[in-house]
């Protein structure tokens, strides 16, 4: 059994696919996949794409509070997804190859 808000990790999915929408501009066959498993209790949620990837300067800054790579972004979606997470005793984190 569950507790969550189910809205809040609703809108926590919607930023995390919005952002893997964006990186598969221009990228032949593009492909997103969600997936979870479950470990010693715990839940994890997995949103992957394969997109174009993450610089290395970039990664310093995702979770930065209005910093956006995107002209139309506002820079709060991942930083709302990370509170998310934190609300339901979680935690975000990402990989770029």
């Amino acid at each position: 059994m569950l507790s969550i808000d189910l809205k809040l990790i609703e809108q926590a999915f919607i930023n995390l696919i919005s952002n893997s929408i964006s990186a598969l501009k221009n990228i032949n066959q593009p492909m997103i996949a969600i997936d979870y498993r479950l470990d010693k209790h715990k839940l994890y949620l997995e949103v992957s794409d394969n997109g174009k990837g993450i610089s290395t300067e970039t990664k310093e800054k995702i979770f930065v509070p209005f910093f956006s790579t995107k002209k139309e972004g506002s820079g709060i979606g991942l930083t709302i997804t990370r509170n998310i997470m934190k609300m339901h005793q979680g935690k975000s984190s990402f990989n770029s190859f």
